[in-house]
């Protein structure tokens, strides 16, 4: 469903009932932190200067290097296989997205396809419209979304 799916914050905050966890390999730890919400792994955690060759193209502003990207693609299309999966990557998503007063959304179901359309959404409409393009399965998926303010 997704090539790319992907959330950045200035700054990942401690919110209630979520974590980071490294995993131990056999192999031992090769640096990767995952984040949790409840039992759910919503998404790998790395910084913008990490996952982006071209931090201003992707981020929206080559200021945001050291900002927190949260990698949702491999979660979001694992979950969007089974209902029960996707409603609780959704509501782990809207919590995050409700934790933090400022943040950016890129979701693209075939990278540098189509333009991406920038959309104003709230935590609640962005889960809404990414749940109504699973279930019409809408295609393609191009647009980003960010939010700077009080939403609480």
């Amino acid at each position: 469903m997704f090539d790319t799916f992907d959330v950045l914050v200035p700054k990942l905050l401690a919110l209630p009932s979520v974590e980071i966890r490294q995993p131990k390999p056999a192999s031992g730890p090769d640096g990767s932190r995952y984040l949790y919400v409840g039992d759910i792994q919503l998404a790998r955690v790395v910084p913008a200067r990490v996952a982006f060759s071209d931090v201003g193209a992707w981020a929206g502003s080559p200021d945001r290097a050291d900002w927190t990207v949260l990698l949702l693609r491999d979660p979001a299309n694992a979950a969007a296989e089974d209902d029960d999966a996707w409603e609780g990557f959704l509501e782990a998503l809207r919590a995050i997205l409700h934790g933090h007063p400022q943040w950016r959304v890129t979701c693209e179901s075939d990278c540098d396809q189509y333009p991406v359309e920038m959309l104003e959404l709230t935590p609640d409409t962005l889960v809404s419209l990414l749940d109504s393009y699973r279930s019409t399965r809408h295609f393609p998926i191009a647009f980003c979304s960010e939010w700077a303010g009080l939403h609480h």
